[in-house]
């Protein structure tokens, strides 16, 4: 049997699970996954291997209209991704299929890959009520496929993963079987660290927080990281940190124990909180955080 090798793309709606579907095929997080929609900001790559293939995932943000200079860098990133895919998987939720998000599918048309349309969420609607809107899916003649999904559950997630191998071009294995990431170990953990913030602050101030490693010494077992965590207003500062740095020591505590756990290695994390307005419209700050390559 011929090797397969390909490159997937997920694209939706923000908070429709995409990088769930790819952390729960993979088998590893990949991705950071909060229920905060505009969490992922850039393309991050899984690597999924099978015994006679490799899926490598592209996981992009959720679409959404551009209003700042780090929203149109998602953006590009959706439409550089779907370029480069092999596969398109259209991620839907199963409790929110409106019609403008059907017609969006219907862009798609033209594309001249293979587009599986993967319905997820499906733990939180009652089947006969999902019915009528998979019945208004199966009328778009040009999917290849249809896939229910529960990530929660693990409801077909391996269908989804043998559909996706079915339509897998042949070709060598890219990457070697350990990988399951692209991603550099200190961008890994600099995500650890802003999802940990995303779910403490939960709604309060998540978009408006980025966080790079500013410092990264490694002595045998011990690792020292010093972080920097910008937000965009000054009042926003003291939510970060909490009272006598209650919240910002939580953040800091559960982040450390992913930290080891990526690395093997003792980690004293260090963070300080600073104030960098507008830093979503400024180029200096979004290539230092790495956004513009």
């Amino acid at each position: 049997m011929a090797f397969k090798m390909g490159h997937v793309v997920l694209i939706g709606e923000p908070n429709v699970g995409k990088s769930s579907i790819v952390n729960k095929i993979v088998g590893e997080q990949v991705s950071i996954v909060t229920d905060i929609p505009g969490t992922t900001r850039e393309q991050i790559r899984g690597i999924k291997n099978g015994r006679d293939y490799q899926i490598i995932f592209l996981d992009t943000p959720g679409m959404h209209k551009s209003k700042t200079t780090l929203d149109k860098f998602m953006s590009k990133n959706i439409s550089f991704s779907v370029k480069e895919a092999d596969v398109i998987l259209y991620i839907l939720d199963a409790t929110d299929i409106r019609d403008e998000y059907i017609q969006k599918i219907k862009n798609y048309q033209d594309a001249e890959k293979p587009l599986i349309l993967v319905v997820n969420k499906t733990d939180r609607i009652k089947m006969q009520n999902l019915y009528p809107k998979l019945a208004e899916l199966n009328d778009l003649g040009f999917v290849k496929a249809i896939i229910p999904t529960s990530c929660t559950k693990g409801d077909n997630i391996d269908v989804l993963e043998q559909e996706i191998v079915k339509y897998l071009p042949e070709g060598e294995p890219v990457y070697d079987k350990e990988f399951f990431t692209t991603q550099a170990t200190r961008k890994m953990a600099e995500e650890i660290i802003r999802g940990e913030l995303l779910k403490v602050l939960r709604q309060d101030l998540p978009h408006g927080i980025a966080v790079k490693i500013v410092e990264w010494k490694e002595v045998r077992k011990e690792l020292d990281i010093k972080a920097e965590i910008y937000c965009t207003k000054p009042s926003h500062k003291p939510m970060i940190i909490g009272k006598k740095g209650a919240v910002l020591k939580t953040i800091g505590t559960s982040a450390r124990t992913q930290i080891q756990e990526l690395t093997g290695k003792h980690v004293r994390l260090y963070t300080h909180v600073l104030v960098r307005e507008d830093w979503k419209n400024k180029g200096d700050m979004l290539d230092k955080l790495g956004y513009i390559n």
